[in-house]
């Protein structure tokens, strides 16, 4: 199933463009990240999407240049109904 996401409008001189990913925990310590798209323009409002199954675990994040951090602002899990808690 396809799952997307609202992004809101933010400054792109400070961050950097929305990312979505799934992530495998086939190696034990650190996950493998396997981004999905994300569809708008810089600055702009736009929408993330990433083929997903229930029971994945996908984070998404944005990057904030200014403070050099560009880790998963949001970690869930896509339930059977489509949605990630």
């Amino acid at each position: 199933m396809l799952y997307t996401k609202s992004t809101t409008s933010y400054n792109q001189r400070r961050y950097g463009k929305p990312w979505i990913a799934k992530l495998s925990f086939i190696r034990p310590g650190k996950p493998e990240y396997t981004f999905g798209d994300w569809l708008g323009q810089p600055g702009d409002s736009g929408e993330l999407s990433i083929e997903v199954e229930p029971g994945d675990v996908i984070a998404r994040g944005q990057k904030d240049h200014r403070k050099g951090r560009g880790g998963a602002d949001d970690i869930g899990v896509i339930q059977v109904d489509g949605t990630c808690d």
